[in-house]
């Protein structure tokens, strides 16, 4: 049996408190282990940007389908990552609560 967790196939495991975003969390582990498979490097794509920006169909934390989360994703040609999607957040904020 294939190991998914033992051969870095797949990041860590990710809490998403009370957030209904399971549909996050799982389209970006099936592309994280597809890129990872394809590549050999395991990069960790922004839940929070699917969350915040795949609103057409989807609902953020209220409800949302994976099919849906597959075709923004489809349509934006990929996601950023965790730590540039955070750090570009952050720097927003920042902005906003300066004016």
């Amino acid at each position: 049996m294939f190991k998914h967790d033992h051969k870095g196939v797949v990041t860590n495991v990710k809490h998403l408190g009370q957030c209904g975003s399971c549909q996050a969390f799982s389209t970006n582990v099936v592309v994280e282990s597809l890129n990872q498979r394809k590549t050999s490097k395991l990069g960790l794509l922004s839940e929070q940007e699917l969350i915040d920006c795949d609103n057409q169909e989807n609902q953020g934390c209220n409800s949302a389908l994976m099919e849906y989360a597959f075709e923004y994703f489809k349509q934006k040609c990929g996601l950023t990552t965790e730590s540039y999607y955070l750090t570009q957040e952050i720097m927003l904020d920042l902005v906003f609560h300066q004016i």
